[in-house]
């Protein structure tokens, strides 16, 4: 995960929840310098390397996206509609609210941050099921 409030450091993220969240969607592929690619839902926050989350459909081409590790920044060289539709899930890291993501391709140089798709309200819920679970 990146802790934003923290100079954007990375560190381990405990994931409470990950499942299917959308059925038959259309996806954006987002390819960056080196040529490797990310699918998304449009509606996907993506973090900035400014620390701003934006929705996949948002990003433009030369945007920056929050590296993570050792990987380099990563400029955006295309945003477009895939044909295709195939079926989304996501993830709910605890705390962060976020998690690293790595390309697909490429010279795999990259790796970048997206944002938790789920609701405070739904995370608490599901954090609460969980600590249920382990009694």
């Amino acid at each position: 995960s990146c802790d934003i409030k923290n100079g954007n450091k990375t560190v381990p993220g405990k994931v409470v929840w990950s499942g299917l969240t959308q059925k038959a969607s259309d996806i954006i592929r987002i390819t960056i310098s080196d040529e490797s690619y990310a699918d998304f839902h449009p509606d996907h926050p993506v973090l900035l390397s400014t620390g701003i989350y934006i929705k996949a459909k948002d990003v433009s081409t030369l945007d920056l996206l929050m590296p993570y590790g050792n990987h380099e920044s990563c400029m955006v060289t295309s945003v477009n509609y895939i044909q295709e539709k195939e079926n989304v899930y996501c993830m709910t890291v605890e705390d962060y609210h976020n998690f690293a993501l790595d390309t697909h391709g490429g010279n795999d140089n990259c790796g970048f941050f997206v944002k938790n798709t789920m609701t405070e309200e739904e995370r608490k819920k599901i954090i609460e099921a969980v600590k249920m679970l382990k009694l």
